[in-house]
């Protein structure tokens, strides 16, 4: 009808199964073995054995009033909430990425030549090649456009420009 009185006992609630330890006989310093085990003190998180070590009962103190409270962490006043911080672009601060090359603006103007080939290579002299493929109004051929430079960003804005000057003028 019901448990036992407690025995003084509490379980504490574990993450993983704590199980008792079996008595071991103990070595002292002196090397002769001592027949049964001094008494030691309950380990933390160690399932005492008795009435109360079943594994499926788990003695949980309880408050008189049968409900458990959790905390919760109060929010932060709307003064002191951050606001997102935007970064600036690289444009704005004056850094560009490769040279000054925006690899978007020289996509949207190949795509806008219709170019089916933009090929970018760092020759040995360290110089860059740059070769375009732009189509002709001949059905399967294209118009090849190449050029060179120093640096890579010159290099694109040179093959681009001879590519839409090739374009109006034909």
């Amino acid at each position: 009808m019901g448990c036992p009185p407690p025995t003084g006992r509490v379980l504490v609630p574990q993450s993983q199964p704590m199980y008792a330890q079996q008595p071991y006989a103990q070595t002292p310093q002196g090397g002769y073995a001592v027949s049964s085990p001094a008494p030691q003190a309950p380990r933390r998180g160690a399932v005492p054995a008795g009435p109360l070590a079943s594994p499926n009962v788990a003695a949980v103190p309880r408050p008189a009033s049968g409900i458990i409270a959790r905390g919760q962490i109060p929010e932060e006043p709307a003064e002191s909430r951050r606001e997102a911080v935007a970064l600036p672009s690289p444009e704005q601060l004056g850094v560009l990425a490769n040279g000054g090359l925006d690899m978007n603006s020289v996509n949207r103007r190949l795509e806008g030549l219709g170019a089916t080939c933009f090929q970018m290579r760092q020759l040995a002299d360290g110089q860059w090649h740059i070769l375009c493929l732009v189509p002709t109004g001949q059905p399967n051929q294209t118009h090849r456009i190449e050029a060179q430079a120093e640096a890579k960003a010159d290099a694109v804005r040179l093959a681009l420009e001879q590519s839409e000057q090739w374009k109006v003028t034909r």
